[in-house]
């Protein structure tokens, strides 16, 4: 990566303006991070701060714009989730990244060990994307994780929550070396409409989720992180990310079973 450009749009029309017929140009947010070996092609960097998407508006469903840092968000004491949103939010990175990182920029980074797409994932949040034409798109996180590179070139204006899950009482565990170190495993688990829900995370390439009327084992989660594939690195092996998952499940049911 050669930086050749950076701007900083002050309105919507002017970031389409610099946009437009170009391919080699990446968003930068809080800036904590911008990999040099990921894009490699990269030599204009576009500067979002100006565009207002620094809010949270809670009424009704949850709506949180995609330059809101985590320390703002964790200062609002918003209790969505029973908390869910804040533990998670509280473990990503020291508090010198939270306080100039977004959830926007950590949603957009694409990093299998990613904080915050996992306990989207189970909250059903909703992605809401600006277009080259100024078009709206909102999709499910889960389309998002599924085929991230569709979305690479579009502006994130904000995430969504629903409301029916503001009182939902969530099993979250994240393991790490540390407590603001990156996740080596992430586990959510809870009853929703009736159906037992479980997701896992930062273990696998992508996050995943499993919904059945039936209790869900940890044979059947093994299995799924398997098929999704583990990633083997310095965080840990395969094996031991799988002992893990194993030691989440086993807590998860315990808490569940006090419950």
């Amino acid at each position: 990566m050669k930086i050749e450009n950076y701007f900083k749009p002050k309105d919507l029309n002017e970031f389409f303006k610099m946009t437009q017929g170009h391919d080699h140009w990446k968003v930068v947010a809080g800036g904590t991070f911008v990999s040099r070996q990921k894009y490699v092609k990269v030599h204009t960097l576009i500067d979002i701060q100006e565009l207002g998407f620094d809010y949270i508006n809670d009424n009704g469903d949850l709506h949180i714009g995609s330059m809101v840092t985590f320390t703002e968000f964790i200062e609002t004491n918003n209790d969505y989730a029973n908390g869910t949103l804040l533990s998670s939010f509280a473990k990503c990175g020291p508090i010198t990244v939270r306080n100039i990182a977004t959830i926007g920029g950590n949603i957009m980074g694409g990093y299998y060990w990613n904080d915050t797409t996992p306990v989207l994932l189970f909250l059903e949040a909703k992605l809401v994307f600006l277009k080259e034409s100024s078009e709206i798109l909102e999709i499910n996180v889960e389309d998002f994780i599924n085929d991230r590179a569709k979305y690479k070139n579009m502006l994130l204006k904000e995430i969504i929550l629903p409301e029916k899950y503001r009182n939902e009482r969530v099993f979250f565990n994240r393991f790490a070396r540390t407590e603001s170190d990156i996740p080596t495993s992430i586990f959510l688990g809870g009853i929703v409409n009736g159906k037992n829900k479980i997701v896992i995370g930062a273990s696998t390439v992508k996050p995943f989720a499993i919904i059945s009327e039936d209790e869900i084992t940890v044979e059947e989660i093994k299995a799924k992180a398997k098929e999704i594939h583990i990633m083997n690195d310095l965080r840990g092996s395969n094996e031991y990310k799988l002992k893990l998952i194993n030691a989440q499940y086993k807590e998860y049911k315990e808490t569940k079973d006090e419950n």
